[in-house]
């Protein structure tokens, strides 16, 4: 909350800035523009944070309704071989990016506050690239965790070599939801 109201009183103080430098060359300043961009950059520093914990626990809502956790205790209990383990090195590469996902969120939690500066100043793309970019981390996590566990479910079917495409396609869900303009910059 002191980070975000610092980077807001910064960010009015440059617009006011601004203001004067436009004024200073005669250029006419409109009230009604900077009054809506603080107000833009007031919402948006008291949203982003509800809005990203918001957005995670709908993910983990809907992560808890697919409900497969079931799937993963029978399929590395069962151990047979080489399904074994590649059932180990995808359950550490999906622990990894897991980890590094939620990282990521709450990292773009707590900087929503570097926003605002571009948001008070009228850049009308600020709060829609920050929306963007939360959506793109948990698109990353919510189809790396469905192919992860399509991949468990292929396994326990006991079909090992099918089993391999959602394991090995969840290696390239960040260059896939990149070419969509959905990257979450973990590629």
């Amino acid at each position: 909350v002191v980070m975000s109201s610092i980077a807001f009183a910064v960010a009015f103080i440059v617009m006011l800035f601004d203001a004067a430098e436009t004024a200073a060359e005669e250029k006419p300043v409109y009230i009604s523009s900077l009054v809506t961009d603080c107000v833009k950059g007031l919402v948006f520093l008291n949203a982003a944070p509800h809005l990203g914990k918001f957005s995670m626990l709908l993910l983990f809502e809907i992560l808890q309704e697919l409900n497969w956790k079931d799937s993963l205790a029978e399929t590395i209990s069962s151990g047979f071989g080489i399904g074994y383990l590649i059932c180990i090195i995808a359950s550490i590469y999906f622990f990894w990016q897991s980890m590094k996902n939620s990282g990521l969120m709450f990292l773009h939690m707590m900087t929503c506050a570097l926003y605002v500066p571009s948001i008070v100043r009228g850049d009308q793309t600020a709060m829609g690239g920050w929306i963007r970019q939360a959506a793109s981390i948990m698109l990353t996590y919510f189809f790396q965790y469905l192919m992860f566990y399509c991949g468990l479910y292929i396994l326990y079917q006991g079909n090992l070599i099918t089993a391999l495409i959602p394991f090995i396609t969840m290696f390239g869900v960040p260059r896939l939801l990149d070419k969509f303009g959905y990257s979450s910059g973990t590629g």
